[in-house]
């Protein structure tokens, strides 16, 4: 089962490849304007509404939508709150679309709500901008299908992180703990057109970047993406660790 969510900023110009019977599809505020000029039916929308444009709410209303308001005033973000919601299904995988541009501050903060989801065990994939986006949590693999020469970034988040094995990078990475304060994965390279990235503990997030396009800030909030064209593919799976012999077992 996926959930998919729909955030504010800059997205694909066209929707990408999202499954055709998500078991529910939430709205962070302004994501609710995306999802319109993406032509995503979306069954809930949550924020505190600051961004969203009032015509399109009412719309939504009409429709049926659900909305949860909550005060402006408050701890968590908008995206953190649709997580929150997309969560209560307990769906296999989250894909996110939107959140890209703009503020840098937004911006972090949007992978920081991305990876506190990958660390409660969620399977993260975002359409960010122009971006395509992985977070793979503890003891989860992701195997990648992509072009040879393919530029994937591996990069930390919230912390130090293990990459247990990393095959089909020009680069290894495999057995190397990934520091939040060192550059380490940026820019490796595909060398096959299979690639598998397992994480043994904490977070990482595998960035494909998409073409370099200047964000427009006018509404909709939309650039040029990676959808329609040849992009990379993922697809998790759990792994477990190798564990140890048992007593009287043989090695």
């Amino acid at each position: 089962m996926v959930a998919i969510i729909v955030v504010g900023g800059v997205a694909p110009s066209s929707a990408p490849p999202l499954p055709s019977n998500p078991v529910l599809t939430v709205a962070a505020d302004g994501g609710l304007d995306v999802a319109v000029a993406l032509a995503i039916e979306v069954d809930l929308v949550v924020g505190d509404l600051d961004s969203v444009d009032p015509a399109g709410l009412a719309e939504a209303r009409e429709r049926g939508v659900e909305v949860r308001r909550f005060a402006a005033a408050k701890n968590h973000t908008d995206l953190e709150l649709a997580i929150d919601a997309a969560l209560e299904v307990e769906p296999s995988e989250l894909v996110i679309v939107g959140g890209g541009g703009g503020r840098l501050d937004h911006l972090i903060g949007v992978l920081a709500a991305l990876a506190g989801a990958a660390g409660r065990g969620a399977n993260v994939t975002g359409y960010v901008g122009t971006d395509l986006i992985w977070l793979v949590g503890a003891e989860v693999c992701l195997d990648i299908t992509a072009p040879p020469g393919t530029t994937l970034s591996l990069m930390p988040l919230g912390g130090p992180a293990t990459v247990r094995r990393a095959i089909g990078l020009r680069w290894p990475l495999s057995g190397v703990m990934l520091s939040p304060w060192e550059a380490l994965g940026v820019s490796n390279l595909t060398e096959s057109p299979e690639v598998s990235i397992e994480v043994s503990d904490g977070v990482v997030a595998v960035i494909a970047p998409g073409p370099e396009t200047p964000a427009r800030t006018h509404r909709p909030p939309l650039v040029t993406g990676l959808v329609g064209t040849s992009h990379p593919v993922g697809c998790f799976r759990t792994t477990r660790p190798p564990s140890s012999p048992q007593p009287g077992e043989p090695r």
